[in-house]
């Protein structure tokens, strides 16, 4: 008999990925946590125990029973008595388990529970958490005493060094020497036998008679980012909306992938995506290439947890900073459209002071039909035919800054470099050098609502450059464009 604790929709498929593999003829048993499931996933929950139930018995319960205990010693006495008792209702014997795995997200009374029970527990590494101290995560007066309890046994990983626990990383965080687990290689080494097996859990067939079709694949992040951000959920939807209209380069279907804890409505996908299909949260993202229907063109996202990067042999693009800087996003947008503006005079491109991921996802995705792919820029010098976008140039603090103010000084060929100035500090004119203001452009791009310039909506991208062609060059860029889920439209309007 195999033991599984799961306190997540996601850790639920990388258990099921485990027993197929290694533990494909036996029977198990599921200890699922739905504290932090929606209405939709806990529906799914039981309709999943009534599908598995030829290998599975799941057991259904909440660590919302510890929530306001009065004192640690209480909330511990509760996790004992709570599980004893669960145990003892279903007839489980845990010494007898051949394996005992937990996975989870934040929340393990489970593992607290086997912990000081002295059981052999094997902690698996479903979401690349393990290395980070996320104990007292919860961070609230209602689970101080629960999280005192995770903390005393350990029962996130992080610092784990019982005896009788085993911790098994993700092969992508895993450093070397560390016990480490490939989910999607184990995903790979499922017959068709298991892979159609697990979309019926999952309440899909494995139909092999229709056309695959090709689609953008949109997966969204946790609501978690909404009270960080003092979003609402229009707020939280218009972010990727732009993100498709930053992003997406073609017109293919539209899959959206709710986070497991968001919920979508068919009514928003069509007000905000139009055409669209929404595939169940509580369904895996990396579980979608095994829907014959659906061929995966791009995939784009917000949380690099969410995205199945690498398998589906397409582009993938993950924009972090869409809920933090919207600026940065559309200002290198802007600034990328002048690039492509400038060739094929122009083919050298450096990046400063910007997310690699960022800029490179711009390039490879939207823009490659321009070729555009830039390195980071060191400063020291501004070659002849180059374009840098600098945002932060203090990157590596003030020797960046006095390298930048350098090459800038001793600049003479026809080098542009462009300022995104995200935090509209108007550090691009350093102080002492303020001739440097002859040699920019301001351009300024206008949001355009019902026809009318909305002056309230506006960004700007600050252009250097000493070479009169060039500078006369870019005063005749000319730029509008509509961005379709938005539904707004950016025109660039110099001189105003």
């Amino acid at each position: 008999m195999i033991i599984y604790h799961i306190g997540h929709l996601g850790a639920l498929a990388k258990a099921l990925l485990i027993h197929f593999n290694y533990h494909q003829n036996e029977k198990c048993i599921i200890f699922a946590d739905e504290i932090i499931f929606n209405d939709d996933g806990k529906i799914f929950l039981r309709k999943f125990a009534q599908r598995a139930s030829d290998f599975a018995n799941t057991i259904i319960y909440s660590d919302r029973e510890f929530i306001d205990e009065n004192s640690e010693q209480c909330a511990e006495t509760h996790i004992k008595s709570f599980f004893d008792d669960l145990i003892k209702r279903n007839n489980v014997n845990l010494n007898d388990a051949e394996k005992i795995y937990t996975l989870f997200d934040t929340f393990n009374a489970f593992g607290a529970y086997a912990l000081m029970n002295n059981l052999p527990l094997t902690f698996i590494d479903a979401f690349g958490m393990f290395s980070r101290d996320r104990y007292n995560i919860n961070a609230t007066e209602h689970w101080k005493y629960y999280d005192k309890v995770i903390e005393k046994y350990k029962a996130l990983a992080y610092g784990c060094k019982a005896d009788n626990c085993k911790v098994i990383y993700k092969s992508s965080d895993s450093q070397a020497g560390r016990p480490s687990i490939d989910f999607n290689k184990l995903k790979l080494n499922l017959s068709n036998k298991f892979k159609k097996l697990l979309l019926s859990l999952y309440g899909f067939e494995y139909a092999t008679d229709k056309r695959p079709e090709l689609c953008n694949l949109l997966v969204f992040s946790s609501y978690w980012i909404c009270g960080e951000k003092k979003f609402n959920k229009k707020d939280y939807l218009y972010c990727y909306q732009l993100l498709l209209d930053l992003f997406c380069n073609s017109s293919h279907t539209l899959l959206l992938k709710p986070h497991p804890n968001a919920l979508i409505t068919a009514q928003e996908a069509a007000e905000y995506f139009g055409k669209s299909f929404i595939i169940p949260g509580y369904f895996p993202s990396e579980f979608i290439d095994l829907l014959p229907q659906y061929q995966i063109d791009n995939i784009m996202g917000t949380s690099s947890s969410g995205i199945p990067t690498g398998i589906y042999g397409c582009k993938y693009f993950i924009s972090f900073e869409l809920f933090y800087c919207e600026k940065v996003c559309l200002r290198l947008f802007f600034a990328m459209r002048l690039e492509c503006f400038l060739q094929p005079d122009y083919n050298k491109y450096y990046h400063h002071g910007m997310h690699n991921k960022l800029i490179w996802g711009m390039q490879d995705n939207k823009f490659a039909s321009h070729k555009l792919h830039s390195v980071w820029a060191n400063l020291n010098v501004f070659e002849p035919d180059s374009i840098t976008i600098i945002d932060n140039y203090l990157w590596n603090g003030t020797a960046d800054k006095d390298k930048l103010i350098k090459s800038m000084e001793n600049l003479n060929n026809n080098a542009v470099i462009i300022f995104l100035d995200s935090a509209d500090k108007k550090n691009f004119i350093f102080e002492g050098f303020e001739h440097f203001s002859n040699y920019f452009i301001t351009l300024k791009f206008f949001r355009v609502t019902d026809g009318k310039i909305n002056r309230n909506n506006i960004e700007k991208i600050h252009v250097f450059c000493k070479d009169p062609d060039t500078v006369q060059t870019i005063k005749n860029f000319r730029y509008s464009e509509y961005f379709n889920y938005t539904n707004q439209t950016y025109k660039l309007i110099q001189n105003m």
